[in-house]
């Protein structure tokens, strides 16, 4: 009786040892998968610096560069390079203590991001060592991972301006080969004084639900809710409560239907207008014009209009993309 005591003690000994390696390796497994079929986002360029898969824990560092130039269309910038070192520390499981309370998954982890210390990024820096941004996943047995980020309020004084962050908080989910993924966010009242013109924001929300295998159909909807926007100047005073942007998009057969809606309530301005909607409705467009428009927007940042062969040939591209979306334009409903 003993001895079987004993064995059974021994051999629960050793699962408990031999889990967090195999929860580790699992999670090293889904890491790499993931960053492999991440789409391609123009401007933005990831790449494994390091991943350290211990026992009981894994150290894992990625670069994130910025290609400030391509994201913005502004060539001044293209001397202004942009990185950061994303370090995350992952406990792994089963059996995880989290910030959301125990769970069993393959890890849970705390990442910090560390842009490196070059003369371009002072003021970053200072901004990150100001207002901090603490970052918490969990990464479960399927692969679906949970995120949390809480960016701390932040205020500072930049010339005649000061600008007052509240802070913010974000959810995201998503699951192992990023076709689904739901996000949340809260952003607290902030702020921008200037010379001449106040701005200001109160607490405001948003969220957005999507699925699909490619960037091109993605289904879902977006939301954001704006509890009140202010601007005030020496001449002028607006302010609009209950603003709330909503889109998305939903298949239809081949094609794809986009929606676009605004709607604004107790307006305080110097126009005949309280409240409206504005709704906009694009149906069935080819996933063929869907990628042409993504193509016309990569063109339009490197356009030149020095080279006639080339103008030509963007022009026939816009004209072949109208063609295709014109059936499905429907007319703009506003109501004031």
């Amino acid at each position: 009786m003993k001895k079987a005591l004993m064995y059974t003690l021994l051999a629960g000994i050793i699962v408990l040892l031999i889990c967090p390696y195999v929860a580790g390796k699992k999670l090293k497994e889904g890491y790499l998968a993931r960053m492999d079929s991440l789409p391609e986002q123009p401007g933005v360029t990831l790449n494994n610096v390091s991943y350290e898969q211990g026992w009981f824990k894994s150290h894992v560092v990625t670069q994130v560069d910025l290609d400030l130039e391509q994201l913005s269309n502004k060539p001044e910038l293209a001397d202004v390079p942009v990185s950061f070192l994303v370090k995350s520390e992952f406990s792994h499981g089963p059996l995880m203590f989290t910030h959301a309370g125990v769970r069993f998954g393959l890890g849970y982890g705390h990442i910090t991001l560390t842009p490196p210390e070059n003369s371009a990024q002072d003021s970053l820096l200072g901004w990150l060592a100001e207002a901090p941004i603490e970052i918490r996943s969990i990464v479960y047995f399927d692969q679906r991972s949970q995120t949390e980020m809480e960016f701390a309020a932040y205020e500072s004084d930049n010339g005649d301006e000061h600008i007052r962050f509240g802070g913010a908080s974000i959810s995201l989910t998503a699951n192992s080969d990023m076709t689904h993924f739901e996000s949340s966010m809260v952003i607290q009242p902030s702020s921008i004084v200037g010379p001449t013109a106040t701005f200001s924001m109160d607490e405001s929300s948003g969220s957005m639900s999507y699925s699909g295998s490619s960037p091109y159909t993605l289904v879902g909807e977006t939301v954001f809710d704006f509890n009140q926007i202010a601007v005030v100047d020496d001449q002028l005073s607006v302010s609009v409560e209950s603003l709330k942007l909503n889109g998305g998009s939903q298949q239809n057969g081949d094609a794809m239907d986009f929606f676009q809606t605004l709607e604004f309530e107790n307006v305080q301005a110097p126009i005949p207008v309280t409240a409206g909607k504005w709704h906009f409705e694009l149906n069935a467009v080819p996933v063929a014009a869907i990628e042409l428009w993504a193509d016309l927007v990569d063109e339009i940042e490197q356009f030149s209009d020095t080279d006639p062969q080339a103008g030509a040939a963007f022009q026939a591209k816009v004209q072949q993309l109208s063609d295709a979306i014109e059936p499905g334009l429907n007319p703009v409903h506003l109501i004031l």
